[in-house]
């Protein structure tokens, strides 16, 4: 009894004159592997290897899949099988599995194709008293096997001059993903096309080497094969259109996503956990893209990456673009390995030239300041209190040094584990009533101007009069001829019942406030009553107590 099964129309002649020529070459994957020519009456179906296990086809299918052979047929000595079809693209599954020892294989195989076909032909009792099977696969690929083998030699070379002898794993991760960032763009041109039109090329990792292009599953697959040549695994995982990998560094499998990142040279989906905003991001529903990987809830974190960031955050915030990937290596450098401090490349980026160039007015400037030192926007009261100081002469460069040595500043360092260079102490002064110089500023805050202290300002004058910036008297000064205490409207009877206040921490006595009146009375300017009260011993003893200079 024969019973013939088509599941695709094929020529038995071309593919026994096919396979016939190329069964030497494609098929001999077993030592023990012998040909066989099935007959039937008196016609014979034609001489091709016979396998007699599912373990022998899959590793034929794998060999010819790898030599990008378009046609193969053998037969199969198969107890008989009811759903054959799902029998034969199980072959093609096990054939496509993972293989870390072979690059060429595994993930990067199973997207070799376009689609496949199959044809097979049942034999009841066709061999030594088993069911015999004649099947034919017929592939259709995105690359020929003369442009995998001069691919396979090209990334060897690639691999051999980004991979140095003693890298850690995670340098050698970074090293692949770098190049590939910074090397392949989108095929945009692709992408916009329907099926139909696009170049199947530009699904290959292929495309992404030699043309720099490619979509995201040429990316992923070139990512695939650097990674694995280097003795990194990892997979490929798809999720509706999209597709990334996941790498395997100590012990746990990291989302890394090179398509969205070509182009940056500051990272976002690099060594990513299964985090929500991941999750969000890449539209995961659930984990079955993980399952049987251990992808770990945090993203993986080191010094080198932190690091990155941080650099990268000042090209983004302060400069307002992405980091030249020369420049995030030096200054990264820099922070590692030279004893470059958080204040001195904040320094460095906001005294450059290229910031300068930017010619921002001062309400810009104290904006991108909030962002870098604050990470946060302006708020109205902060943007009044600094266009004021601006505005009565304090310079951009001494609002930049306030910023610098805030405490805000020190712990954005702080979370990237980087020594911010700060100035101060915090751990003893920072909000603290009992900081002398701290009570001293808000002291002009409330003796003078009749109000509490706001946080930016207190701060502001606290580092000032710790950094030796500013005197006792200077900062008094600023606060008692400040453009705040002009338009308060104070005339000269409160005037001098403030100075009291302020120089001499008490109220007037009749007598001392019968003389000052006099002298204004008299012609005296304020600026002149001014300095008459600083330059008493009773503020020589409150600045000395503050620790400050007079």
């Amino acid at each position: 009894m024969r019973r013939t099964f088509k599941i695709a129309v094929v020529l038995l002649s071309v593919v026994m004159t096919f396979n016939i020529l190329s069964i030497a070459q494609h098929f001999d994957v077993s030592a023990d592997a012998k040909t066989y020519n099935h007959k039937y009456g008196n016609y014979y179906y034609g001489e091709y290897y016979l396998y007699e296990s599912d373990k022998d086809v899959a590793a034929v299918i794998k060999s010819n899949l790898i030599s990008r052979v378009s046609q193969f047929t053998f037969y199969i000595k198969k107890n008989y099988v009811s759903d054959k079809g799902k029998y034969l693209e199980g072959l093609v599954s096990t054939a496509v599995k993972h293989d870390q020892s072979n690059p060429a294989a595994g993930d990067f195989l199973a997207k070799s194709f376009d689609s496949y076909s199959y044809s097979y032909t049942y034999f009841s009792k066709g061999y030594k008293k088993s069911d015999l099977y004649l099947v034919t696969y017929t592939f259709n690929y995105y690359t020929t096997a003369s442009e995998e083998a001069k691919l396979a030699n090209d990334l060897t070379k690639l691999k051999n001059s980004l991979i140095k002898s003693g890298m850690s794993d995670y340098e050698k991760i970074k090293a692949i993903y770098g190049w590939i960032v910074n090397n392949v763009s989108y095929d945009y041109t692709n992408s916009n096309k329907p099926a139909s039109s696009k170049d199947p090329k530009t699904y290959t990792a292929y495309n992404a080497y030699y043309k720099k292009t490619a979509v995201c599953q040429g990316v992923s697959g070139l990512f695939y094969r650097l990674l694995l040549s280097a003795g990194i695994d990892n997979r490929i995982v798809y999720c509706g259109n999209h597709c990334w990998n996941i790498v395997k560094l100590d012990g746990k499998y990291y989302n890394c996503d090179a398509t969205w990142e070509l182009g940056h040279t500051t990272y976002k989906y690099f060594l990513c956990g299964n985090t929500d905003s991941f999750r969000s991001i890449h539209g995961i529903k659930n984990n079955n893209l993980y399952i049987g990987y251990s992808v770990p809830s945090t993203d993986y974190t080191n010094s080198d990456i932190l690091t990155r960031a941080f650099v990268g955050r000042l090209y983004t915030v302060v400069l307002g673009r992405d980091a030249e990937l020369s420049g995030l290596d030096y200054w990264t450098a820099e922070l590692l390995t030279k004893g470059c401090d958080g204040a001195s490349l904040a320094l460095s980026f906001f005294n450059s030239n290229e910031f300068k160039a930017r010619s921002l007015t001062d309400e810009e400037y104290l904006t991108i300041l909030y962002s870098a030192f604050f990470n946060r926007s302006i708020d109205g009261e902060g943007k009044a209190f600094w266009l004021s100081q601006m505005s009565n002469g304090t310079t951009r460069q001494s609002v930049l040094n306030s910023f610098v040595n805030s405490k805000e500043w020190d712990d954005i360092c702080k979370s990237y584990g980087i020594n911010s260079g700060a100035n101060l102490n915090y751990n003893n002064t920072n909000n603290s009533a009992s900081d002398p110089v701290r009570q001293f500023a808000e002291r002009l805050y409330t003796k003078i101007l009749n109000r509490p202290a706001d946080a930016d300002g207190l701060n502001y004058w606290t580092q000032e009069l710790k950094a030796k910036r500013v005197t006792g008297t200077s900062a008094a000064y600023s606060f008692v001829f400040s453009t705040e205490f002009k338009n308060s409207g104070v005339d000269d009877s409160e005037f001098v019942k403030r100075l009291y206040r302020l120089f001499m921490n008490r109220e007037y006595d009749q007598g001392g406030y019968d003389y000052w009146m006099s002298l204004l009375s008299s012609g005296k300017t304020r600026e002149e009553i001014f300095f008459g009260f600083a330059g008493s011993q009773e503020f020589a003893n409150i600045c000395k107590s503050a620790g400050i200079s007079v």
